[in-house]
């Protein structure tokens, strides 16, 4: 069973996979952001654009994916070995994850559980921890504190659970209206202004940034970095093109007997 003074070793692979899928994620949304900022006017034309962009983009580039494959990373650190109560050591430390299920949550239930979970995540922060052996940590990875791998799958956990749930509630159903989609839209939109999704993530990407740099050097994460930077991400180009990007991702997908 881990202990809570534990630390956990994070492969360099590991790290670069972790840094790649935030880096997507949150330069492709800072960019749609700064894209409808910049336009000025707040009418309802844009905003519905912006919704529209901001839910093609989530779909089309399966963030949740995404998200997902981050929070695997993650919890493989963990011993889980089931102890006499049938829990594994990541769902015995955990406290349920507090996440979107229904309309209104942003509005209502976000922000009285939000603070609770907010205060347990973000002010534990991420300690700037030298290594204890920083020849031995230069060949295998960098370090996690226990509370430090904890806070980063809880936030990955809260986005990635309600992204999908929202995907459920409003196209599992018979028939999917008009007015479903843009609730989608609309609440999708809501959600990740109202979570911080891009705060959240930008600090996991900060602390990594950070670690790799103390452990394997600055001119290596550079390195790292420029690989990167290579990826395409969200821009004006892309205005439009989700519906065809979608048909044509769920055409490639085999079908299912």
């Amino acid at each position: 069973m881990r202990s809570e003074n534990e630390a956990f070793i994070l492969r360099r692979k590991d790290v670069i996979r972790l840094l790649q899928e935030a880096e997507f994620i949150v330069v492709s949304l800072e960019n749609l952001s700064q894209h409808y900022e910049a336009c000025g006017e707040k009418s309802y034309a844009i905003c519905n654009e912006y919704c529209t962009e901001l839910t093609g983009f989530i779909d089309a580039e399966n963030v949740t994916a995404r998200l997902a494959s981050m929070r695997s990373l993650i919890s493989r650190l963990f011993d889980h070995t089931l102890d006499d109560d049938d829990m594994s050591d990541l769902e015995r430390a955990l406290e349920p994850v507090i996440v979107w299920e229904r309309p209104g949550f942003c509005e209502t239930e976000m922000p009285s559980s939000f603070e609770r979970w907010q205060s347990r995540q973000l002010a534990l922060g991420f300690a700037e921890m030298a290594p204890a052996n920083p020849k031995r940590q230069r060949k295998t990875g960098l370090v996690l504190a226990y509370h430090e791998a904890l806070a980063v799958h809880e936030v990955l956990e809260f986005l990635l659970i309600s992204l999908r749930n929202m995907g459920l509630y409003y196209y599992v159903r018979d028939e999917v209206t008009p007015e479903d989609e843009l609730a989608y839209r609309v609440e999708t939109a809501k959600f990740v202004e109202t979570s911080q999704m891009v705060c959240r993530l930008s600090e996991i990407r900060r602390m990594l940034c950070d670690r790799f740099a103390l452990v394997f050097g600055g001119g290596e994460l550079d390195k790292a970095r420029h690989k990167l930077a290579v990826q395409r991400f969200w821009s004006e180009a892309d205005i439009g093109t989700w519906d065809e990007r979608i048909k044509t991702k769920f055409a490639s997908q085999p079908c299912e007997d």
